[in-house]
């Protein structure tokens, strides 16, 4: 899924990105969003999600998206028998990305058995409108991304890796693809394992 979390146009107010080819600025935006998803560990888009997980044994267990809007379906495996589970029996926060049994639930069961993966979740996740600061983010990495960029301090860039996204600047042998600004906007949408 190419993941895109800002448009052409958000990206020409940056200044320095004003007069950059769409083309252009439409490959560096789907790489820069791609970053700002692997740093994250989190995607912004509003989608829909299917996370089959190892069973914990408890009765709640975490997604790997955040920003829950809604649950489809879910499904326990347990040796040889599948329980359905009805999402009204079910809860989530949205902000954690946990989903749970709900307080008096009418569930076969009220534990995510333990095992490899045998729980299934179909649900809804994502931020919409995605959130300024990430946008700002992506912006940044993009002008970083940039060709046409004329900064003594991110000059243009010397050479470009597809595979794990990596960039290196003027002989420095650094990465330079998320400046330091780009990850303390994004610091706090940072998904950090629970």
């Amino acid at each position: 899924m190419a993941r895109q979390y800002i448009t052409v146009a958000r990206a020409q107010q940056n200044k320095y990105l004003a007069n950059v080819s769409t083309s252009i600025l439409e490959t560096r935006i789907k790489a820069a969003s791609e970053l700002v998803y692997r740093y994250c560990d989190n995607d912004f888009t509003v989608n829909t999600y299917t996370d089959v997980l190892d069973g914990n044994g408890l009765d709640w267990i975490q997604l790997r998206q955040v920003h829950i809007t809604s649950l489809t379906s879910c499904s326990i495996v347990s040796g040889n028998t599948t329980d359905t589970i009805d999402t009204s029996d079910l809860s989530y926060d949205a902000g954690t990305g946990r989903v749970g049994f709900a307080e008096g639930n009418s569930a076969s069961t009220n534990i995510f058995y333990k095992g490899f993966q045998n729980i299934t979740i179909v649900y809804g996740a994502g931020e919409d409108p995605i959130p300024e600061d990430v946008q700002e983010a992506t912006v940044q990495i993009v002008y970083a991304l940039s060709e046409n960029n004329d900064s003594e301090q991110s000059p243009a860039i010397t050479e470009e890796q597809m595979g794990e996204y990596k960039w290196k600047r003027g002989g420095t042998g650094q990465s330079t693809a998320i400046p330091q600004t780009a990850q303390d906007l994004l610091f706090g949408h940072v998904r950090f394992e629970v």
